[in-house]
C-alpha cells in the first residue's frame, strides 16, 4: 500500500518536470494545544506539533497536474506524526471533458459540521472531531460538463486506511491501540490487501437559485467501522465493510439566506464466513439540514448565523449511537467577519445532542493575518459527555477540554 502511494507521488513529481509552467505555494507552522489534566499518565496533556504543506501546480496546453502533501510531527507525542498525500494527480481537459488520474480530494458536502453525503475520502481522525482532515483517494475520474451542471464517474482501485488516534492521544476513542485494518469483500471474505474495485457516480445541476446533486457510491466504508476482537492477534481491529450509498445535497439561495441539506442511505454487505464471526453493520438513513443567514453591519462588518441538525433513522437509539458521534444533534454557530486588512474573524459553535443527555461540544476560535505572510489562530474547545453503559458518544473524550494556538507562515 505504502509502495503504491510513494510510486504515485514520484510519478506526479516526474510529470511536473515536463510541463511548461509550474507554480508553487505552501505553508509551515506550529500547532500547540493544552488539555485539562486527566490524571492518566500515558496520555499527553499538551502537544506541540510542527506542520508543513507544499502545493505544486503545473499546466501545458490541455494537460495539467497538481501535487499537495501535508505533514505533521509532534515533539511530545510521536504517535501523532503523519504524512498525508492530499492530491497527486495528472489531468487532461478539452472541451467539456475532464479526466484525472491519481490521488484526489473530493468535496461532496454542503454543510459546516455534518456530512452524510461526503463519505468517499478516508480521514485522519486525529484532527477536528466535527470535520476530520481528508486523505487523497487514488482514483481515475471522468467529468463531463453539461449546461448548468456535470456528470462524474469515479473508479477507486485502492483502499486508504483511516488514521485513528493512539492511546496516548487525548482525543482517543479507547484506552488501547487498535490493530491493523481488516477489509471485507463483497462476498464476505477478508481481503488480502488494500486492493479493491470501488465505483462512484455523481450528477450535479443548477436550477436557478438551487444547486442539487445526486450520487451513487459503492466502496469500503471508512466512517462507520466495526470494532472486533481477533482471537488470533488478541487485539481489537477496525473492520471496514462494503457499502452501497445513495445520496445527495441541496443548496437553495433566498436573498441573504442559504438553505442546505444532505442525505444518504447506506446499505452494508453482511459477512458470515470469516473466523471473526458474523460481521454486520445496520443499514440506515442519515439526514442533515440547516441554513446560514448573513447580515451586514453599517460599519462594513458581517455576521453569519448558522443552524444545522443531523439525524440517523431506520435504527434504534442504541444503534444510532454506535454509528456516529452526532446521531441526533443540532449545531448553532456564529461567524463574525471584520472585513479589515488583517482578515480578522471570530467563529463560535455549539453542538448539542438532542437524544443523549449532557453531551455537547463547544468551540471558539479567532484568526487574523500578521502582515502579508503570517496567520495566528487561538481558540478553545469544551467537551461534555455523560457516562453511559454503552460506551458510545462523547464520553471517551469528555475530559478533553483544551485551549490551542496555531501559527502559520504562508509562502
Amino acid at each position: 500500500m505504502k509502495k503504491l502511494l510513494i510510486l504515485l507521488l514520484l510519478m506526479t513529481i516526474a510529470s511536473l518536470t515536463l510541463v511548461a509552467e509550474t507554480r508553487t505555494k505552501g505553508e509551515v507552522g506550529i500547532e500547540s494545544r493544552y488539555f485539562s489534566n486527566d490524571t492518566i499518565e500515558e496520555t499527553k496533556d499538551s502537544n506541540i506539533a510542527q506542520k508543513a504543506r507544499i502545493e505544486i501546480r503545473g499546466n501545458q496546453n490541455n494537460f495539467y497536474e497538481r501535487l499537495r502533501v501535508f505533514g505533521r510531527a509532534d515533539t511530545t507525542d510521536h504517535n501523532r506524526g503523519v504524512v498525508v498525500i492530499e492530491e497527486a494527480w495528472y489531468g487532461y481537459e478539452k472541451s467539456n471533458l475532464n479526466i484525472k488520474a491519481g490521488a484526489q480530494m473530493l468535496n461532496w458536502t454542503a454543510l459546516e459540521a455534518f456530512h452524510p453525503a461526503d463519505m468517499l475520502n478516508s480521514r485522519n481522525l486525529d484532527s477536528n472531531v466535527e470535520n476530520a482532515e481528508k486523505y487523497g483517494e487514488p482514483m481515475l475520474s471522468l467529468n463531463y460538463l453539461l449546461e448548468g451542471g456535470s456528470v462524474g464517474v469515479y473508479y477507486m482501485p485502492v483502499m486508504i486506511d483511516p488514521n485513528l488516534p493512539k492511546k496516548t492521544n487525548r482525543l482517543r476513542f479507547a484506552s488501547f491501540d487498535t490493530g491493523s485494518a481488516i477489509w471485507i469483500e463483497e462476498d464476505g471474505s477478508i481481503s488480502a490487501d488494500n486492493r479493491s474495485d470501488q465505483f462512484a457516480l455523481r450528477v450535479d445541476k443548477t436550477f436557478g437559485p438551487a444547486d442539487v446533486s445526486f450520487h451513487y457510491l459503492q466502496h469500503k466504508d471508512r466512517s462507520q467501522p466495526l470494532l472486533v476482537l481477533n482471537s488470533e492477534t488478541t487485539q481489537f481491529h477496525p473492520v471496514y465493510l462494503p457499502v452501497k450509498q445513495v445520496g445527495g445535497t441541496l443548496q437553495y439561495i433566498i436573498s441573504d439566506f442559504i438553505l442546505k441539506s444532505e442525505f444518504a442511505h447506506r446499505g452494508f454487505s453482511k459477512s458470515t464466513n470469516t473466523h471473526l464471526g458474523v460481521l454486520d453493520q445496520k443499514d440506515h438513513y442519515q439526514l442533515a439540514f440547516g441554513g446560514e443567514y448573513t447580515f451586514y453591519h453599517s460599519s462594513g462588518k458581517e455576521s453569519g448565523l448558522l443552524i444545522e441538525a443531523q439525524t440517523i433513522q431506520g435504527v434504534s437509539k442504541q444503534e444510532r449511537a454506535a454509528l456516529s458521534l452526532f446521531q441526533n444533534d443540532i449545531l448553532l454557530g456564529h461567524r463574525f467577519v471584520f472585513n479589515d486588512m488583517s482578515s480578522s474573524e471570530f467563529f463560535t459553535s455549539l453542538i448539542v445532542d438532542l437524544e443523549r443527555s449532557d453531551e455537547l461540544l463547544f468551540s471558539f476560535s479567532y484568526s487574523q493575518r500578521l502582515g502579508d505572510t503570517w496567520k495566528i489562530q487561538p481558540g478553545l474547545r469544551l467537551v461534555k459527555g455523560r457516562s453511559h453503559s454503552d460506551g458510545y458518544g462523547l464520553q471517551q473524550i469528555a475530559e478533553s477540554d483544551q485551549v490551542f494556538i496555531n501559527l502559520t507562515r504562508y509562502f
